[in-house]
């Protein structure tokens, strides 16, 4: 198996205390907390014999190691001239394409430059829904990258269309009255109470919400001085693959 842009991206949602918090500010900090980290590190390996190939594994490797030595400024040309050179290849299902736009939408947000980050994520979106669909499970990490996004600049509706794309996977997948679901109900209630004559839609969430705490047993995340139990953990392996070489 010849793998190209391998990414590895380690998606987690920590755990948090969202009950008994009544400032909007602190509100809006843990809701950043718990959607940006997702994609804590990015590891990419690649090999290929192809020269072509060879001079994009060097970028890959430089990229990498300058984002984890947090020298974003530094990476973020070497992460621009990645992407030309990944777009340039013969890279037919988007897979190295797809690589470069993640590790540059992660150094865009480093950056705080949301709105290129945000762009590069709804690039990634499409090159994946061609690959696997619309409601597929592997959306979610990009889903919530781009609801950071959306939410740091400001955008409360585009990440509250994210979010529910999220809820309406985790529904497939983990089932409607599931944890998971819960959770992202209140994410979604956060940021329809940011948006604008939306507080009515932000109830409704937030009553659903309880109402599969309840029903799970869980502790109500929205009765005062009561602790989320267990936000979300998950743990996402996305690895590329080109078409020649590639195997099982």
């Amino acid at each position: 198996m010849v793998l190209h842009g391998c990414v590895f991206v380690v998606y987690r949602i920590k755990n948090g205390v969202w009950s008994g918090i009544h400032s909007e500010s602190r509100k809006e900090e843990m809701m950043r907390r718990i959607l940006s980290s997702a994609f804590l590190c990015i590891f990419v390996c690649a090999a290929s014999a192809a020269s072509q190939t060879s001079e994009i594994d060097k970028l890959q490797a430089e990229v990498v190691r300058l984002y984890q030595e947090k020298r974003f400024k530094e990476a973020l040309p070497l992460a621009e001239q990645l992407l030309k050179s990944c777009e340039g290849a013969a890279d037919k299902d988007g897979k190295l394409t797809e690589s470069a736009l993640l590790n540059l939408a992660r150094i865009y947000s480093e950056l705080e430059q949301y709105g290129q980050a945000a762009e590069c994520y709804r690039r990634i979106l499409k090159i994946q829904e061609a690959a696997l669909g619309g409601d597929t499970k592997e959306l979610v990490p990009t889903l919530s990258g781009l609801a950071v996004a959306d939410q740091d600049l400001g955008q409360y509706s585009d990440a509250v269309i994210a979010l529910q794309r999220i809820i309406g996977i985790q529904e497939k997948y983990a089932g409607k009255d599931s944890a998971e679901v819960a959770q992202f109900l209140l994410l979604g209630a956060h940021s329809l109470r940011q948006a604008h004559n939306r507080p009515d839609e932000a109830i409704q969430y937030e009553r659903r919400a309880r109402e599969i705490h309840i029903a799970r047993g869980l502790p109500c995340p929205l009765s005062s001085g009561v602790s989320v139990s267990s936000i979300i953990c998950a743990m996402v392996l996305a690895t590329t693959k080109t078409r020649t070489g590639a195997s099982g």
